[in-house]
């Protein structure tokens, strides 16, 4: 199989919406770096649960020995340990709690917005389909237009200017059938960013555009589900928590 037989076979391939997040999900970078935070943030609460820091101190010393006759030396190693006392423990677990609370909705927010992501380039794909359609038998129709007024010129029927202007509308329909291909083609390009994959490995899609309308709640009502839902408020939140807390910290 040659390149370019691979390149329209795999541009023959379609994903549904579902298949489509999986692949944003697997090869986001993003999404990978905020995964990453999250698990350091979890050893670090880990490390702040423990009944003291891992700082402990070495010191190693040598004196000679004062009832010994000879040169001889006594060696000796003292270790410190830092223990945390009354709340400190417990404002350093905070703080970690509340840092490991705000990297999880961070990225649960990143998830949102990527699955926002992909289903906007997913429905331009198929918004972009249902325009090359129309604009298919758009040309289909002023073909035939076209041939009638011709055959009607022939016959002395319709004039010069009844071709002409039959003529122009074909041109305007093959322009726009034009336009809608390239839009077609754009909007796979960035449906291939969004899911993190070469362009030249462009995929099409699967289902149907629904453009059933339906009766949305008050602005007021979307703007309350919003700031009690949106994972990026929670992070904030809990940001302002875990610097709360540095400060208490710092101050005990």
């Amino acid at each position: 199989m040659s390149l370019k037989e691979y390149q329209q076979a795999k541009a023959s391939q379609a994903v549904s919406l579902n298949q489509a997040m999986v692949m944003a999900f697997e090869n986001s970078p993003v999404l990978a770096l905020r995964r990453a935070a999250v698990s350091i943030q979890q050893g670090q609460l880990d490390h702040a649960s423990r009944w003291a820091p891992s700082n402990p101190e070495f010191e190693l010393g040598a004196r000679q020995a004062p009832d010994q006759a000879d040169e001889s030396l006594e060696y000796g190693v003292r270790v410190t340990q830092e223990i945390w006392m009354g709340n400190r423990g417990d404002l350093g677990q905070s703080r970690a709690r509340s840092n490991l609370t705000s990297r999880q909705q961070e990225l649960e927010y990143l998830k949102v917005a990527t699955k926002a992501r992909v289903r906007a380039a997913y429905f331009r794909i198929l918004l972009a389909q249902k325009e090359l359609e129309t604009a298919t038998r758009a040309v289909e129709l002023m073909q035939r237009t076209k041939d009638l007024v011709e055959m009607s010129v022939k016959q002395g029927k319709q004039t010069r200017i009844d071709l002409n202007t039959a003529v122009i509308g074909l041109a305007r329909a093959r322009n726009q059938k034009a336009s809608a291909e390239q839009k077609l083609e754009q909007s796979k390009i960035d449906l291939t960013e969004v899911l993190g994959v070469s362009p030249s490995d462009a995929v099409g899609v699967t289902g149907e555009l629904d453009v059933t309308l339906e009766d949305l709640p008050p602005t007021s009502q979307l703007v309350e589900m919003a700031q009690s839902q949106r994972a990026d408020l929670k992070a904030a939140a809990a940001r302002i928590a875990a610097d709360e807390n540095s400060v208490m910290l710092k101050g005990v």
